[in-house]
């Protein structure tokens, strides 16, 4: 379940994209990592990779994740990473 959610709001990324192109051309993926302790709340996110090299989308998307809740999971704090590719359409 916990996947699913992050990978969800994976998803909700693409708005940060999309508003960058209203600015002019980017493309790349970015991998971030959402760790999220055992109450369902982001401990931490950071990007880990990143062949976009726009800062403004970088920080979007760290916004997006942190300030989403998740599924408690199993046991004490777990890591996703979580890789997102962004293209021009």
């Amino acid at each position: 379940a916990l996947n699913s959610a992050v990978r969800r709001q994976a998803g909700m990324a693409r708005g940060c994209y999309n508003r960058a192109l209203k600015r002019g051309g980017a493309q790349g993926s970015m991998t971030v990592s959402v760790s999220v302790g055992s109450s369902g709340a982001v401990c931490g996110v950071s990007v880990v990779a990143d062949s976009v090299n726009n800062g403004g989308i970088r920080a979007c998307v760290i916004g997006k994740f942190r300030s989403a809740s998740y599924p408690k999971p199993k046991e004490g704090c777990v890591t996703v990473n979580v890789p997102i590719s962004f293209k021009m359409k």
